[in-house]
């Protein structure tokens, strides 16, 4: 029982640090960063319109979506943050510390969790934390096609999994983790000589904090 109860603690600390360093990241990247998850106190969907629009970004909230059936619904779904670049749409940002990345434990089998976070976010955008010593790079590598990718990848504390379109209107579907550094860069325009060497400082500081217990 006491076992348990500090595995519980143990995690729940390790995900407000990931937290902590998601959002110090996205506001030296440029962004402007609201907490918005269920931990955080919820403000009504009027003041969240008038926060987009004062950080210059777009915002089309559509109530028919079928993903939100109401506004409260909205709201009960709000992911960790809400972060926001000028003249984008804003972006909902979940935010989880996995020591092994996608994979339990390195077993080859995929986390459940992140296709079960889809279901409930399917507009959001998944941030790991992750600790890139424990990651098994075989396993990894079966996950791109393109190597300079995958060797990206296996050598950052960070992953971003966001959901793509699925033309083929398959049930399951893959979510595959990208370099942050390309999703920035396709997402937002940000030059990847610009945010690597941002990326880059919060890489170490999460292997320091990591090294360190």
């Amino acid at each position: 029982m006491i076992e348990s109860v500090e595995r519980d603690i143990n995690a729940t600390i390790k995900g407000r640090i990931a937290e902590c360093i998601a959002d110090e990241l996205f506001k030296e990247l440029g962004f402007f960063v609201m907490k918005y998850g269920q931990e955080h106190q919820v403000e009504p969907i009027t003041q969240l319109q008038n926060f987009i629009k004062r950080c210059g970004g777009n915002f089309k909230l559509k109530y028919s979506d079928p993903k939100f059936e109401n506004s409260f619904d909205f709201v009960r779904r709000m992911p960790d943050f809400l972060i926001v670049k000028n003249n984008f749409e804003p972006e909902l940002l979940e935010v989880k510390y996995r020591r092994t990345g996608i994979f339990e434990d390195n077993t080859g089998v995929k986390d459940k969790q992140i296709n079960a976070f889809f279901d409930n976010y399917p507009c959001a955008v998944l941030l790991l934390v992750v600790d890139k010593s424990k990651i098994n790079p075989d396993k990894f590598k079966e996950l791109y096609e393109d190597l300079e990718v995958a060797e990206e990848m296996i050598n950052t504390n960070l992953q971003i999994i966001f959901s793509e379109d699925d033309e083929n209107n398959n049930e399951e579907v893959n979510y595959i983790p990208q370099p942050l550094v390309y999703w920035l860069r396709e997402t937002y325009n940000i030059p990847i000589a610009e945010s690597k060497p941002i990326i880059a400082k919060y890489d170490k500081l999460i292997g320091d904090w990591l090294n360190s217990k």
